[in-house]
């Protein structure tokens, strides 16, 4: 904050890293927050691989340029200027898009007001999660076309990146020209997290003792300052892991005491080993849920469905995934400690269901540390595959396609036949059924069910009467990928 508000700061950017779950979205979640009542804030974007609409980089500058517009208003009409004179500006590149649409409406704005007027404005723009966005490269873009910016000193714009360390991060921010412009922090351990996470331990207990259901039967020595110190262990410097050991006490359906007690009982790790203990955790949380398949084949299509979804609904999911109505509610029932599921309500918009931590991703597609938990990405693809073809096969049916009255009522009998069908999830398995076939596992068993289906349906009239425009696009990575497939099963009959 001090830098925030420090004018004479000649340093414009600002980059916070630290490992997954140490807290940085947290950080940069309330320096917004913060930022916004004191309107210093221009814009935030939050980057997350588990949403479609915020795992890549197309929305990035519309929406700062979005909240330029609110912002900062004398910026509105060179905004909506710049877009109906061109309105494929959101087509162009990340650096296109951010000269006219941010850098010259605030350079025409401020030319338009008093000095004083202008460098009252809000200049802060925070970019948090940047390692959540989709390829490397695009992550390199983003920094250097912010930094950019930044570096020409056209308007006074400051920049807060908050992120994991990954190397080829690493190597953008510490480049001379952007080294020496930016501060860097570092969230380890000369920050005393274990005090901080002690704080929140205590906050939050006493939050349960006040509110839970079963208040009255929680003790006032509950817990003992040895427990809370113990749990200060356990977090290893990982605000995540007390972050979701409070939510699984915390359950309003479950006794508190005795949840803590579980937690209390898994197997304690060396202090070298941090993940371990989180690994633990969501190992115990996995093994008490009663619908296990279907809870993983539902977050993998999570973690692997494509960008064309804006976001990610259980009606979305439930057509998608070909399920009953319901089905995504009662799968993940038991996972509300590590996901936000949105409750079920008749008649209404669905809520997105959220992945609460960025870990859990990396836990579930890591099969050393996830076990028999483990998604495997391939096999993920080709399951989403499928659905799509069915999806596409039955909505030929039921469009006038020539069928037998088997298909038909075979059509009529599925969840893309009632009244909550969803376009969207249609949509979809129209556009991205190339996209998760070239990305499918091209294991015999797997590959030979994903081509059957493929011949299944009349692919030509799909694509030229839905996407023609795509088709050229879509031949050469589905031919390049059948090709492996074939290979793969010629070899398995030569083998066996």
């Amino acid at each position: 904050m001090r830098w925030i508000q420090d004018l004479a700061d000649l340093k414009g950017i600002l980059w916070l890293y630290g490992p997954a779950g140490a807290g940085k979205s947290a950080i940069a979640q309330t320096i917004a927050e913060m930022c916004a009542q004191l309107d210093l804030l221009i814009a935030s974007f939050f980057f997350s691989r588990t949403a479609p609409s915020r795992n890549h980089e197309a929305h990035l500058i519309a929406s700062i340029a979005y909240q330029l517009a609110l912002s900062i208003p004398e910026t509105r009409p060179y905004i909506e200027s710049a877009i109906q004179f061109d309105p494929s500006i959101f087509d162009k590149s990340m650096q296109t898009q951010m000269e006219t649409l941010v850098i010259l409406p605030l350079e025409k704005a401020r030319s338009t007001v008093a000095r004083v007027v202008a460098d009252g404005w809000p200049r802060l723009i925070i970019i948090d999660g940047l390692d959540e966005c989709n390829g490397q490269q695009v992550q390199r873009s983003i920094v250097h076309v912010l930094c950019s910016v930044l570096l020409s000193r056209r308007v006074p714009l400051i920049l807060l990146v908050a992120s994991r360390a990954e190397p080829h991060i690493c190597s953008v921010f510490n480049a001379p020209e952007i080294c020496r412009s930016s501060h860097h922090i570092v969230l380890d351990d000369s920050y005393h997290p274990d005090a901080d996470i002690k704080e929140f331990l205590l906050s939050r207990f006493l939050e349960v003792k006040k509110c839970h259901p079963l208040k009255f039967y929680i003790p006032d020595s509950w817990p003992s300052a040895k427990v809370v110190d113990l749990l200060v262990r356990k977090s290893s410097g990982q605000f995540i892991y007390a972050s979701t050991v409070m939510k699984y006490v915390g359950s309003p359906t479950h006794r508190p005491t005795k949840r803590l007690d579980v937690i209390l009982g898994l197997t304690s790790v060396p202090d070298d080993m941090p993940y371990k203990q989180l690994d633990a955790l969501y190992t115990h949380i996995f093994s008490s849920v009663i619908h296990i398949a279907g809870a993983l084949r539902i977050l993998g299509s999570m973690l692997f469905v494509g960008s064309a979804v804006s976001y990610l609904t259980p009606t979305f999911l439930e057509n998608l995934l070909c399920l009953d109505e319901g089905d995504v509610h009662l799968y993940l029932s038991d996972l509300h400690s590590i996901l936000y599921v949105p409750t079920p309500q008749l008649n209404m918009d669905d809520d997105e269901i959220r992945i609460l931590h960025a870990s859990l991703g990396d836990f579930l597609i890591d099969k050393l540390r996830s076990g028999d938990y483990y998604v495997d990405e391939g096999k993920v693809h080709a399951d989403i595959a499928r659905c799509c073809l069915h999806s596409i096969s039955m909505h030929s049916i039921l469009s006038g396609d020539k069928c037998t009255d088997t298909q038909l009522n075979d059509a009529r009998s599925r969840n893309i036949t009632n009244s909550r069908r969803s376009d969207s999830a249609q949509t979809y398995s129209t556009w991205s059924f190339v996209y998760h076939c070239t990305r499918a596992s091209t294991s015999a068993s797997e590959s030979a069910a994903l081509i059957n289906d493929l011949f299944r349906v009349n692919l030509p009239d799909i694509w030229f009467a839905e996407r023609p425009a795509k088709l050229w696009d879509d031949l050469p990575p589905l031919f390049e990928w059948l090709k492996k497939v074939c290979t793969c099963i010629s070899m398995g009959f030569h083998h066996g």
